[in-house]
């Protein structure tokens, strides 16, 4: 997913101000976010920051996806959550002046916008009413935490499996505009840890669902082709 030459730039920001929950702040509050952005294309496998890191810039996904990592298994970096266009993501040492616990790494080419620190928290102190569109975003990462939790209390492991998959393509409960093909940019392993599996586990349940229709699987990748069909086997 390479980003083009000419990148349309207004096209980005539109796709921000219109898309996850920028879209739901006051308008005031998201032009000004979006004025002091600063656009930086990306490589696949660059790590934007790494554990105990403080810096407090905040990312918006314009083109590609992003994906949280952690250490704590001891067997080397763990996908925890990947982020999609229209999403956005590290505002912890924002709002909690806290370290990062784990490394940003890019899991395709991409455009991304970046607030600075220094910006984010001039306008914030400019205008404090900003800081009720902040604690929006706070609002939206507590549930999609505790809805990747409810999933992984699933006893069924296919069921685990599927709901992993479904939120690392950004399509968990929902289609998002453009409808299907989603990608899920891992590898059937990642994917196995994701859902606290072995890939012994997680390989003849993919196998089903590609000979069903339901998914594409490829290297690192696997594309969601029917949203919908996987999230009704979740209800069963």
């Amino acid at each position: 997913m390479s980003v083009p030459a000419a990148v349309d730039y207004s096209g980005a920001r539109h796709l921000l101000a219109t898309h996850g929950w920028l879209a739901t702040t006051s308008p005031a509050f998201r032009e000004a976010l979006l004025d002091i952005c600063e656009w930086r294309h990306f490589d696949e496998g660059e790590v934007f920051f790494g554990p105990g890191d403080a810096t407090g810039e905040f990312f918006g996904i314009a083109v590609g996806c992003l994906a949280s990592t952690h250490r704590w298994s001891g067997n080397g970096a763990d996908i925890v959550h990947v982020w999609h266009p229209g999403e956005w993501t590290s505002e912890a040492p924002l709002v909690s002046d806290t370290p990062r616990l784990g490394p940003l790494v890019a899991r395709t080419d991409g455009l991304l916008a970046v607030v600075p620190a220094q910006s984010l928290g001039n306008l914030l102190t400019a205008e404090p009413t900003f800081w009720l569109d902040i604690a929006r975003q706070c609002d939206q990462r507590g549930l999609t935490w505790a809805a990747t939790a409810l999933d992984l209390l699933r006893r069924d492991s296919d069921q685990r499996c599927i709901a992993s998959l479904l939120r690392l393509a950004g399509c968990r409960f929902r289609d998002p505009p453009g409808g299907p093909p989603y990608l899920a940019p891992v590898s059937q392993q990642e994917l196995a840890e994701a859902s606290n599996q072995c890939r012994n586990g997680v390989s003849p349940v993919l196998r089903q669902l590609e000979a069903a229709g339901e998914i594409n699987i490829g290297y690192r990748r696997i594309v969601i082709v029917n949203s919908a069909a996987l999230r009704a086997r979740l209800d069963r």
